[in-house]
């Protein structure tokens, strides 16, 4: 997994991608890896040290989530009379969101496009290859808001979040062909107060900019910056 993270006016926004381990059989696998890097990854100073600390974490990348029990052949059809919520409860992380603690408060938008996996190179056809391996949603996009209420619409309404994280768009993108999965995009919307005005970083450029030639640009940071060896 590769973490990085910025503040978005006083508010702490984390992006984690993930390439967890594959094959059908390894979802418990996938689970105690995404477990490790959750605990393992640390950020320097006290604001957030560690990823779940964060106001909003997107979590996204080749997840290789796989659908279970059922066969190819009532998946290949399910896909193909576009009746995808028929595979939702088999899919393997819809399955371990309800079981597993240290993914509460994780959301996703709903599973509206084929499955991602496995295609042929430069091809729309699912894996016709020996193997045959069954199609599934294995490249995702989720978020989570730190410390949200999810106990009723009702309370969510009245308890105004000081961020909130909206999805406008979740998909895939059938017409590339380069790689035996299919890229997926999530376009949201962050709707939040304004906790710090004053720029940790203000930046100046010099001179005119032009794509024709190189430019300066110089920039000063604020007192109580926190600097580090990545600046």
């Amino acid at each position: 997994g590769v973490a990085i993270r910025l503040s978005l006016y006083g508010h702490m926004i984390c992006f984690l991608n993930c390439h967890l381990p594959a094959h059908m059989e390894n979802a418990n696998q996938r689970l105690d890896t995404f477990e490790k890097i959750l605990e393992m990854q640390q950020f320097p100073g006290t604001k957030s040290p560690s990823i779940l600390d964060h106001d909003v974490l997107f979590w996204f990348g080749d997840l290789n989530f796989r659908i279970e029990s059922h066969g190819i052949h009532f998946i290949r059809e399910a896909i193909d009379g576009k009746r995808l919520h028929l595979l939702w409860d088999k899919d393997q992380l819809n399955i371990a969101k309800k079981k597993e603690k240290f993914l509460e408060g994780f959301e996703e938008g709903s599973l509206n496009f084929k499955p991602t996996y496995k295609f042929d190179l430069n091809s729309d056809l699912y894996d016709t290859s020996g193997k045959k391996r069954k199609p599934a949603w294995t490249d995702r996009i989720l978020w989570r808001i730190k410390n949200v209420s999810h106990s009723s619409e009702k309370d969510t309404l009245a308890t105004e979040q000081p961020i909130k994280v909206i999805l406008e768009n979740y998909s895939s993108h059938m017409t590339y062909s380069i790689s035996d999965h299919k890229p997926l995009s999530g376009t949201f919307t962050l709707e939040y107060k304004k906790l710090d005005c004053k720029p940790m970083v203000t930046i100046q450029p010099e001179g005119v900019w032009s794509a024709d030639h190189d430019v300066i640009v110089r920039y000063s940071t604020a007192e109580e910056f926190p600097s580090s060896s990545w600046d």
